[in-house]
């Protein structure tokens, strides 16, 4: 299989578009292009970005061995929305300027988004600047980080807990006090996951 049929193999695999795969490897879609039409070759500093991209090795894709690319071994990248304020009919109706950033990140629900930890409310566990991965669902369980917000669509991040029939939000930092949420603060959804930028 030449090198561009194996881009564009993968890359369909993946769910990914032309314009997505550049992104996530950081170079142009037009590159992209011409690489699967075979009308021009990457260098090998390209190709390793293109492997990472696609989760595969750069050694696979400078191999001209045909092989099987079992599709359920992969890991799927999503592009995952940044979001500011969880909007009135969310998870449906996002404007456009609710959303910060988008992020790539392999094997998570299709259906997840990622809001930014402000504080300390919830330290150690989360540190202000942490990206959460939430999915959208009221139904949750004592113990659960969910993702809370109150009348103007602020978001906070606290911990559910139930005790003698009744709710409380709880923060994993003992100097934030616990509350009893009324009607004015909904429950959005579970937080599955964090990532955190670190500088080296």
């Amino acid at each position: 299989m030449k090198l561009g049929e194996k881009i564009k193999k993968l890359r369909h695999l993946r769910g990914l578009t032309q314009k997505e795969l550049a992104e996530i490897a950081g170079i142009s879609e037009l590159s992209i292009v011409l690489y699967e039409k075979g009308k021009r070759k990457p260098r090998v500093d390209v190709l390793s970005k293109i492997a990472k991209a696609l989760d595969i090795s750069l050694e696979y894709l400078l191999s001209e061995k045909e092989e099987n690319i079992d599709k359920n071994s992969l890991k799927f990248v999503k592009r995952v929305p940044v979001i500011a304020k969880i909007p009135a009919g969310f998870p449906e109706n996002i404007p456009a300027d609710n959303i910060i950033e988008y992020v790539y990140l392999p094997d998570i629900p299709q259906e997840s988004f990622i809001c930014i930890v402000k504080g300390d409310s919830m330290s150690p566990t989360l540190k202000d600047g942490d990206y959460i991965i939430f999915i959208p669902t009221k139904a949750v369980y004592n113990g659960d980080i969910v993702i809370v917000t109150n009348e103007w669509g602020e978001i906070m991040v606290k911990r559910y807990r139930e005790k003698n029939g009744e709710k409380f939000l709880v923060s994993d930092n003992p100097e934030y006090p616990t509350f009893k949420p009324n009607s004015e603060y909904r429950i959005i959804g579970k937080v599955i996951g964090a990532w955190r930028k670190i500088r080296i």
